[in-house]
């Protein structure tokens, strides 16, 4: 998933990927909204190009969700999960392109 999209994983455990397509410059997207999150059972991934650091992620409470930021910008939203993540919820995994 990327910016401004939702995700439902349904009854089965999921893995959830976030890929910013973000361009600098461009105009800020929404969030993507990930809406049934089950942390026992499910997994946020945020693949980073390894050439680079890994990026600053973590996870604030907004109300009743759970806010994911990378490098202070808020990137995904995890409805119903507010105060029930930390960042150990995040699994942050190098990613190559066309690989």
């Amino acid at each position: 998933m990327g910016p401004g999209d939702t995700a439902e994983g349904g009854d089965q455990a999921d893995s959830f990927a976030y890929l910013d397509a973000t361009v600098p410059g461009d105009d800020m997207p929404a969030p993507a909204e990930i809406t049934d999150f089950d942390p026992a059972r499910e997994e946020l991934v945020l693949p980073y190009d390894p050439a680079g650091p890994a990026p600053d992620a973590a996870i604030e409470t907004a109300g009743d969700d759970a806010v994911v930021t990378i490098d202070g910008t808020p990137k995904i939203v995890l409805r119903g999960m507010g105060g029930q993540l930390t960042a150990d919820h995040l699994v942050q995994a190098p990613f190559v392109p066309g690989l």
